[in-house]
């Protein structure tokens, strides 16, 4: 036989998911309209979204917005006629200038003519004396000269050997050499009475390298000598008369002065390019902030469908999980009795009968008298109806126990000198309708007194 003191409470009741979940479902018509009306609630409003900002946000807002943030958003406004022209200018000067700057950083960092010492230079010349016998020639040796040093000037390719010795550029290795004519023509007559004439045209080369600037210089006197038939077919039949070579190492302070005018030419490049940036930067960030805070103080009004199926996907989660959470937090902390299941793990009480079908059927009668056969009284106390506590007790006293009906226990004089005298007492309670509080007050009650039989029935 079982009895109340060894049957009490578990103050630590188990939750039944499944119970849990069916009382959930129980609900269910409330879920679905609730997730509906989020539905539609959130639809319409993330449709029609509108923000109206105060000026203090709006200038927060704009003043939150980076170059790099603004270089993107540019590519989705659509510009004015005079604003692609403005921008497209910027744009097509700030290309060339960088261009230029790094090309002419490049020339710095590379150049022959830029790793020059200036109190260190080394030079070599040559002295290319020219003689001609020809009646036309004192007539047109000044244009001979001229014709060289131009030649050298203008001509490429005759430094490519050394420019692939030293791996370097043939415009590197160009810039450090000078052919002139200095426009002096000399008339003679030979032992033999002839008349002739003479000039010079003078090759000089300089670098950081004695090797490098002479064989500069023995380049540009093999292009002079391969060069000398075209002047010869052109103005004056002519020959090469002497060349008188030195080498010296001069302080150009020349050099040291134009060095640094082209450090400070890229600067001025540098400098150049920075201001366009700058420029472009500022026009950028006046019209992406111009476009948003026109959009911000004026904005869309049209219905977006994209954002009313996300806020309505949105609504519709956000509707059924609330009133969900809702239920689940009553089924742990309500205090009705929620279903058969949790009353069984909560208190750990035989249940012999659930439901009034199984009162008239005998089956609370029948199970009574095998857990209990010596009983032949009881007590009947509950939250349920008094149609169903008079349904149980017709059904118990037809079987031979005797029984009286009660609210409660606690407080109940009467009912607690009728528990003394009862061999059983027999809870009758109702889901949804019955709470633990007072259902706990009466098992304290009857725990408190002599030991007895306690069963439940569940309606």
């Amino acid at each position: 036989m079982e009895y109340i003191r060894n049957r009490f409470v578990d103050d630590d009741p188990r939750i039944s998911v499944k119970d849990l979940a069916g009382y959930i479902l129980k609900h269910k018509i409330i879920l679905i309209i609730a997730a509906l009306i989020g539905a539609a609630a959130f639809g319409v409003m993330f449709g029609k979204k509108v923000d109206h900002m105060e000026d203090d946000k709006i200038k927060q807002a704009l003043s939150q917005i980076t170059i790099i943030q603004a270089k993107e958003d540019i590519k989705g406004i659509t510009l004015s006629a005079d604003q692609i022209a403005e921008y497209e200018s910027i744009k097509s000067s700030l290309s060339e200038a960088a261009a230029e700057s790094a090309e002419y950083s490049a020339y710095l960092d590379n150049s022959e003519y830029m790793k020059i010492v200036p109190t260190d230079v080394k030079a070599y010349t040559k002295l290319v004396t020219l003689r001609s016998s020809d009646p036309n020639a004192g007539a047109v040796s000044g244009e001979i000269g001229n014709a060289y040093a131009a030649h050298f000037t203008q001509e490429t390719g005759y430094l490519s050997d050394v420019a692939a010795k030293y791996n370097t550029k043939e415009s590197y290795i160009k810039e450090l050499l000078s052919v002139t004519f200095d426009g002096q023509v000399y008339s003679a007559t030979d032992t033999a009475g002839a008349a002739y004439t003479t000039f010079a045209v003078k090759i000089y080369a300089f670098s950081g390298s004695a090797e490098m600037s002479k064989d500069i210089a023995e380049a540009a006197y093999g292009e002079l000598e391969a060069y000398k038939k075209e002047i010869d077919s052109r103005y004056a039949k002519h020959r090469i008369e002497a060349v008188d070579d030195a080498e010296a190492v001069i302080n150009d302070t020349g050099l040291e002065s134009d060095q640094q005018g082209r450090r400070n030419t890229n600067i001025g490049m540098m400098n150049s390019v920075n201001d366009l940036q700058a420029k472009l930067d500022n026009f950028t960030m006046e019209v992406v902030k111009a476009d948003a805070e026109y959009n911000m103080r004026n904005p869309d009004t049209s219905f977006n469908k994209k954002s009313a199926i996300k806020g309505g996907i949105l609504g519709a989660v956000a509707g059924f999980l609330i009133p969900a959470m809702l239920l689940i937090i009553i089924y742990i902390m309500g205090d009705r009795f929620a279903s058969e299941t949790s009353f069984c793990n909560r208190y750990r009480m035989d249940v012999i009968a659930s439901g009034k079908d199984q009162i008239e059927k005998g089956v609370a009668a029948a199970r009574f008298a095998i857990v209990c056969p010596d009983a032949k009284s009881a007590v009947i106390v509950g939250q349920t109806s008094e149609d169903n506590r008079k349904a149980l007790k017709k059904s118990l006293e037809g079987a031979g126990v005797s029984c009286e009906i009660f609210d409660t226990l606690k407080d109940n004089t009467a009912a607690i000198e009728a528990l003394a005298k009862a061999d059983a007492v027999i809870f009758a309670e109702e889901i949804g309708v019955s709470r633990h509080t007072v259902f706990r007050d009466s098992l304290d009650t009857a725990a408190s007194g002599s030991e007895k039989y306690a069963g439940a029935v569940l309606f």
